[in-house]
């Protein structure tokens, strides 16, 4: 990669559709990671990993996002720390 906002590849394909299609999957990939976040609040059962939840009102960070990673925690109370990362539309 040239820079954050190129995506080189270097890979051998049949033809167009084909190029196509690789691109899309690679630059797929590179966008996966672009925005992820942590988040501790308060703890729920069914926030666990795989799971997807709604941000609200989080201006630019609004949006769907893949709960990575979830860790609930019984001290003081009842907490969950998140490692979320931002859905992918299409």
């Amino acid at each position: 990669m040239s820079d954050d906002k190129t995506l080189t590849l270097e890979s051998r394909v049949e033809n167009s559709t084909e190029a196509v299609q690789l691109g899309r999957a690679e630059l797929r990939k590179k966008n996966e990671k672009e925005k992820t976040a942590e988040l501790e609040l308060m703890g729920h059962p069914s926030l666990v990993s795989g799971s997807n939840i709604e941000l609200a009102g989080f201006g630019q960070w609004a949006g769907k996002y893949a709960i990575v990673e979830a860790h609930h925690m019984l001290k003081p109370g009842y907490t969950v720390r998140l490692k979320i990362r931002k859905t992918l539309e299409g």
